[in-house]
């Protein structure tokens, strides 16, 4: 079963011009409700030291949090500056991207990290710095557990909400005495105290990730529904990509894998998909289940917002909306619709002669039915 329609797919591509315009027009039926800005990913500032290139990639809500996920990006852009150095360029451009190489240059990549906002008020809260080096393309909540894909090793990562919650309370509480909280943290959670880190944001390492949960395959992407984990692989272009689902399945029995995944479903979806949302919506005494699929075109081309209705297991394209380059992953909660793009990384937008020309660095909100 595949959501490619090839003649639909062609007979778009032939007659579209994804200007500048066709972006603004588009992104502000995206942000029918708010944004909110993203911090600066030239200077962030985690416990194992200071990242000049962080790039975003995975969002999703808890009961308290907006997260996003983030990859050190340096050695791109180490690259792309040295690049920028031997093309053409006036002197003047040529001389600010050798000041810029020149005070990167010798970083080194950083590990991964959740960036934690405040879900009512969009403050950024924390930084929990990962223990690994991983892609982290995206993440999801399942009501219990958030969970992360690492496309570099094929499998999930995973944290309870509680013990994130506990360790963000404690990070951004000036008031409460860490004698406390530490009563009510888990024994591995209150091991990150010592990793404090007060500015810019309060920072901490995570090291008791439940790390390696395979799920046989690229996971570029996840997401949560019907009480399912969707895992996503982002193929090349003028390939299919796949959308599989699993069972989330408890082994109390093992300490090193408390957790498996069971294949379930299995869909394919076009080339350079970055993520997916699923939405169910109750009109009229009937369920109507929709799936989000966010295309990625590249920092030049146009992203593609497409949106599925799954009728009787078949997927149906309904609506295809053209956005800014380098849209990542997306989520849904309580009617709303969280976009995210990566054009906000220094590797992408930083780089003269080769920079995206519509970065964004806000997530963009809208109300779910308006796209319906």
């Amino acid at each position: 079963m595949s959501f490619h329609n090839p003649k639909i797919f062609l007979n778009f591509l032939k007659s579209k011009k994804a200007s500048e315009k066709n972006w603004q027009k588009n992104l502000s039926l995206f942000q029918t409700l708010d944004t909110f800005p993203l911090p600066d990913f030239s200077n962030c500032h985690l416990p194992d030291g200071r990242c000049s290139c962080m790039t975003p990639q995975g969002i999703c809500t808890t009961e308290h949090y907006i997260l996003v996920t983030a990859y050190c990006n340096i050695k791109r852009f180490q690259k792309e500056l040295k690049n920028a150095q031997e093309s053409k360029g006036t002197e003047s451009q040529k001389d600010s991207t050798q000041k810029l190489y020149d005070k990167i240059k010798s970083e080194n990549v950083h590990p991964s990290c959740i960036m934690v906002f405040d879900k009512e008020s969009h403050r950024y809260l924390a930084l929990l710095e990962l223990p690994d080096q991983n892609h982290v393309g995206g993440i999801t909540y399942d009501g219990t557990y958030i969970w992360i894909a690492k496309s570099t090793s094929n499998c999930l990562s995973m944290i309870t909400e509680k013990d994130l919650n506990h360790l963000v309370k404690y990070l951004i509480s000036k008031k409460t005495a860490p004698g406390k909280m530490q009563n009510i943290m888990s024994a591995d959670a209150r091991n990150q105290i010592q990793h404090f880190q007060k500015e810019p944001v309060p920072s901490a390492k995570i090291d008791y990730f439940q790390k390696e949960i395979p799920c046989d395959m690229t996971a570029s992407f996840v997401t949560f529904f019907s009480k399912r984990i969707w895992v996503g692989f982002c193929a090349p272009a003028g390939k299919k990509g796949m959308l599989c689902s699993f069972q989330i399945q408890k082994n109390p029995q093992e300490h090193k894998h408390p957790f498996s995944l069971i294949p379930d479903r299995k869909f394919k979806i076009p080339a350079k998909a970055n993520g997916a949302s699923f939405y169910e919506n109750q009109a009229d005494g009937k369920s109507k289940i929709y799936l989000f699929l966010s295309i990625s075109g590249g920092r030049k081309k146009a992203s593609d917002m497409l949106i599925y209705r799954i009728k009787h297991a078949y997927p149906l394209l309904l609506h295809r909306f053209t956005l800014p380059p380098l849209l990542e992953e997306s989520c849904i909660d309580a009617d709303i619709l969280y976009t995210l793009y990566e054009s906000s990384s220094p590797a992408y937008r930083d780089v003269p002669g080769n920079s995206c020309p519509f970065p964004v660095d806000v997530v963009s909100m809208a109300d779910v039915k308006n796209f319906l």
